[in-house]
């Protein structure tokens, strides 16, 4: 099964998945917190999956109730950030938009979002001149399509004490409770 995390540069996207791969391990889960290695769809990728070899790692994935794999960005990232570049995304909102409901209870999706973004972006010296230039419209570009779809169920925000408990308590829910085989322990 997937945990898969969403959101502008600098919203706690990689401080969340540790904490949840932390939480995960010191219950005996099995973890991957490293599986956007298996969809790399940034387009400077050495080896950029293509459409068909994304959707068949996300399914591999999905339908795994071996592990739980930590998704940090993955097709949606790439679908916001092409909006601000010059690439083409691997895939489409509305094709990923139908795999996420053919696989729903396999995959939670996460939304981290904090207006507290930007400046922790700035403040730990990101290089990227997209996420930099265009962060407020890149934010905006996210909250379109969490909001709208089944995407934005889960939310995250760094800068609310209450957003980790409630969001590790969701986890915890949905890998014990996954309506398939359960996780198998280390």
């Amino acid at each position: 099964m997937i945990v898969y995390f969403e959101g502008p540069d600098g919203s706690g996207k990689s401080t969340l998945l540790n904490a949840i791969a932390n939480d995960l391990i010191n219950k005996g889960y099995k973890v991957d917190a490293q599986a956007n290695r298996f969809i790399p769809t940034h387009p400077k990728a050495e080896y950029r999956v293509s459409e068909r070899q994304l959707y068949r790692a996300l399914k591999k994935m999905a339908n795994d109730k071996s592990t739980v794999y930590l998704v940090d960005r993955g097709p949606i990232s790439d679908i916001v950030y092409r909006v601000f570049d010059d690439y083409t995304p691997v895939t489409t909102y509305y094709k990923f938009m139908d795999f996420m409901a053919h696989n729903y209870f396999n995959i939670l999706p996460i939304y981290c979002r904090t207006d507290l973004a930007e400046k922790k972006m700035l403040e730990r010296g990101d290089e990227n001149p997209i996420a930099i230039k265009r962060h407020k419209e890149i934010t905006k570009v996210y909250d379109i399509i969490m909001n709208d779809t089944p995407l934005g169920d889960l939310r995250f925000d760094y800068s609310k004490k209450s957003s980790l408990k409630k969001v590790l308590k969701a986890v915890n829910y949905f890998v014990w409770e996954c309506p398939h085989d359960e996780v198998k322990l280390c």
